[in-house]
């Protein structure tokens, strides 16, 4: 007890250290706290007030980083929950707008071009936090001037789509893959899961035949361009064959209807298994779960009914793209765009559908086409892929790991273990050399320094020296072999 009251400090530590420890443990509940209250601090709290120009750094970085003729007319922004605009250019000058009339003022001195039709030629690009929180402010913004969006130090184009009176903001995240601007978590997510590469050497594509091998290689097989090798299984038995994929992205195709993916078609009745199953055990085993459907049952190496080799238009092409991204805009330019959307979002594990853009119905459209993916474009898509021999993906699930699951996979010194654990043990070893003095001092209390005198050898007295208990063991060695007891 003595010891204890001389370092008090260095207690204190150690119990603190113990605590956060625990918390971090715990599914990372503390520091979750701390990165949303980061967040909302940055923009001012949670209920918008007070936000400041430090809404904007992302932007603004951006905004002095274009080439110098996009540079003179882009103004990075973000608005307060006033309505407060705030505008920063390329040369760091700011301005705080409220009205249309200070907007003219403000664009005049901030963007000093003498162009005819600036407003035209002006682009903002928006916080993201501002854009999405306080989208009634957008008005005030010049009608023909552009919109940009930043993500993460990414920027995308948005647009308007108006469906009757309702109007929505979708960001264009590549030219063929859009989002809709829904939530700030979702919007997020949706960049971070589209920017992510794409490991080449853990991609799978399955072709399900009933009656095939249970089992499919460890180690998948890459072809000519990146194109990994089909690996045939048997559907009723993807549990088994999917287990020893961990961590790795599967792709299976089919004709999709509800939750079912059917995968062979016979006279009567097709051949299916559950959907949310799949999704289900690609949760369980840590899988990148795509689900293409093609709009038929047959599956990549069958046969069509002209004995030709079937596969999926584009789908070649979309395993050499190096994002998620890339690869789903490439199935999608078939079908003239996707939308995409999170449908369920967690700590772990993100849902995620993909589906042919809507548009307007033109003059030879039918009711039948409305939404399905561009109307005679996509049915012209369809039937020159079926005079090839190929079907085309009509909408897309996936099931995948979520950014803060791969985030904490990255941090991880060893695999299989947590990182809050790893960082845990490295804090208490930490924690335990600095405690060593104390440690040291309740020693000597404890066990005091050893007499040379009184062992027989030099290896008896170093053993006993340095192992607590062993001088008592010694002597208790030594009377049992001269027959006597202590």
């Amino acid at each position: 007890m003595i010891c204890i009251c001389r370092k008090p400090g260095l207690i204190g530590s150690l119990v603190l250290g113990l605590f956060l420890y625990s918390a971090i443990v715990q599914g990372g509940w503390a520091l979750a706290r701390v990165t949303e209250a980061s967040a909302a601090a940055k923009s001012g709290g949670s209920d918008g007030k007070g936000e400041s120009f430090s809404d904007i750094r992302d932007a603004v970085r951006l905004v002095g980083s274009l080439a110098p003729g996009k540079r003179q007319f882009a103004l990075a922004a973000s608005v307060s929950s006033e309505g407060h605009w705030h505008l920063v250019n390329a040369s760091g000058e700011r301005a705080t707008v409220s009205s249309a009339e200070e907007l003219r003022q403000a664009l005049e001195w901030l963007l000093p071009d003498k162009s005819e039709n600036k407003s035209g030629l002006i682009s903002f690009y928006i916080s993201d936090w501002s854009l999405i929180k306080y989208m009634e402010y957008l008005d005030l913004l010049p009608a023909d001037a552009g919109l940009r969006i930043v993500v993460k130090g990414n920027d995308y184009r948005v647009t308007i789509r108006a469906k009757g009176k309702k109007k929505s903001y979708i960001a264009e995240l590549r030219d063929h893959l859009h989002v809709v601007l829904d939530g700030l978590g979702k919007i997020r997510e949706a960049v971070w899961q589209v920017e992510r590469p794409i490991a080449r050497g853990g991609v799978r594509l399955l072709s399900l035949i009933e009656g095939a091998v249970k089992t499919v290689p460890t180690v998948p097989v890459v072809g000519a361009g990146g194109m990994p090798k089909l690996d045939v299984v048997d559907p009723y038995s993807l549990e088994k064959a999917l287990r020893p994929l961990y961590g790795q992205t599967v792709v299976v195709t089919g004709k999709v209807d509800g939750d079912l993916l059917y995968f062979k078609k016979n006279s009567d009745a097709g051949l299916s298994i559950l959907i949310s199953d799949m999704m289900k055990l690609a949760g369980e085993l840590d899988l990148d779960l795509i689900v293409l459907n093609t709009g038929v049952a047959r599956q990549p190496g069958g046969r069509d009914w002209l004995w030709r080799k079937t596969g999926v238009a584009g789908l070649a092409k979309a395993f050499q793209a190096k994002t998620l991204g890339d690869f789903l805009n490439i199935l999608g330019t078939g079908r003239d765009g996707f939308d995409l959307s999170i449908v369920a979002l967690n700590r772990s594990r993100v849902s995620a559908r993909v589906k042919p853009r809507e548009r307007p119905r033109g003059i030879l459209e039918s009711k039948k086409n409305k939404g399905s993916g561009g109307g005679i474009k996509s049915m012209w898509t369809d039937v020159m892929a079926s005079l090839k021999g190929k079907v085309v993906v009509s909408s897309i699930a996936l099931s995948l790991r979520s950014s803060h699951r791969q985030k904490e996979l990255d941090r991880r010194l060893l695999p299989g273990v947590p990182s809050a654990i790893q960082y845990g043990y490295v804090v208490i070893m930490i924690l335990g050399l600095l405690g060593l003095p104390v440690a040291l001092l309740w020693w000597g209390q404890i066990w005091p320094p050893e007499k040379q005198a009184e062992y027989r050898t030099r290896s008896a007295y170093w053993s006993a020296d340095g192992t607590p208990g062993i001088k008592s063991m010694w002597t208790d060695v030594m009377a049992s072999l001269k027959g006597k007891v202590v």
